[in-house]
C-alpha cells in the first residue's frame, strides 16, 4: 500500500472545475477560489501545476498586457495548502514542471536562470516547508469518469500501467531511477503529441478501467486563450493570455464527453474574468 497516491480517479458525480498555470498571479488564484466556492459542494477542483515562478522585472516591462502583476507565489502555494486542509477530498493539486523544480525536478530559467533558487531564497524554514509539503504530496494526473484525463504535460505512449505512477512516491529519488524520471518528464514537460501518440496513450490508460477520450493539460500557453490540438488534446490559458481571454474548464462528471469538440466556449469552457 502506497504512502502517497499519485493519481486519482475522480466519481462520477458532480462537477470539476479545472485550470492551469497561473505563475504566481494572485489575483487569478483568488478568482479561481471565488468560481470554486459557488459551485455546489460536490465539485472537485484540478489545479493542473505551475503555480508558481512570475515574470520578471524585465518580463513585465516587455509585454505589460500579460505580464503586469507582482509574482506573489508562495502566497498562492500557501492557500491552496490551507484549502486543501479544509476541503481535503475535493482540492486535487497535480504537479507541474516548475514545481518539480523545487523537489528533484530539472531547475526551470523561463525568467530567472534558476527560478527555484530564486523564489526558495526569500523563504524563511516554515514557508519552505509548505511549498515542499505541497509538492511532494501533489498528484502527476487525474482520471475523470466523463472521458477526460487530466495532467500538466501532454503524454506519450511512455506509460504501461498506472501503477508505475503510484510507484514514485520520492520526487528526489526518482532522478536516480530512469524509468521514474521517464514517466515524470512524460507528464510534465511535453507539449503537443502525433494524434496516433496520443490515441495510444489514451487507450493505454482506458485499459485501467476508465475509458479516456481526450487530455486536458496545462504547460503550453495561447494568446486566445483556448486550444485544441485535434480530438484528443486540450488546453485552457491563464498565464499568457491577456486577461479578457484567460479561459478555465468546468465537466459535468456524470456526463460522457466523447473529443474535445465537446467542449463548448462558453458552457464548458469559460472566462476567468466575465
Amino acid at each position: 500500500m502506497h504512502d502517497i497516491r499519485r493519481y486519482l480517479v475522480l466519481p462520477r458525480q458532480g462537477q470539476v472545475l479545472i485550470n492551469t498555470d497561473i505563475h504566481g498571479n494572485l489575483e487569478d488564484f483568488e478568482r479561481l477560489k471565488t468560481i470554486f466556492k459557488e459551485l455546489p459542494d460536490d465539485t472537485h477542483w484540478a489545479i493542473l501545476g505551475d503555480t508558481v515562478h512570475g515574470p520578471s522585472d524585465a518580463a513585465r516591462k516587455r509585454r505589460p498586457d500579460l505580464y503586469d502583476y507582482e509574482d506573489q507565489s508562495f502566497e498562492i502555494v500557501r492557500r491552496i495548502h490551507e484549502l486543501q486542509q479544509e476541503c481535503r477530498d475535493r482540492v486535487h493539486y497535480v504537479l507541474g514542471n516548475h514545481d518539480w523544480a523545487h523537489v528533484g525536478g530539472p531547475r526551470t530559467r523561463k525568467f530567472y536562470p534558476d527560478e527555484a533558487e530564486n523564489l526558495e531564497q526569500h523563504l524563511n524554514l516554515s514557508e519552505r516547508t509548505i511549498l515542499h509539503t505541497v509538492f511532494n504530496e501533489a498528484l502527476l494526473c487525474i482520471l475523470t469518469p466523463c472521458g477526460a484525463f487530466l495532467s500538466h504535460g501532454v503524454p506519450g505512449t511512455q506509460l504501461e500501467e498506472l501503477d508505475e505512477i503510484d510507484a514514485i512516491q520520492d520526487f528526489e529519488f526518482a532522478r536516480h531511477n530512469p524509468r521514474h524520471t521517464q514517466i515524470l518528464e512524460a507528464l510534465m514537460t511535453a507539449y503537443g503529441q502525433p494524434e496516433p501518440v496520443l490515441e495510444a496513450f489514451l487507450q493505454t490508460v482506458s485499459d485501467f478501467g476508465v475509458e479516456q477520450r481526450f487530455v486536458i493539460h496545462g504547460h503550453d500557453r495561447d494568446e486566445e486563450g483556448f486550444f485544441t490540438d485535434g480530438p484528443y488534446d486540450a488546453c485552457p490559458v491563464i498565464f499568457g493570455a491577456p486577461r479578457a481571454n484567460k479561459r478555465y474548464i468546468v465537466l459535468n462528471l456524470e456526463h460522457s464527453y466523447q473529443s474535445t469538440a465537446d467542449l463548448r466556449l462558453d458552457e464548458e469552457v469559460r472566462h476567468l474574468y466575465p
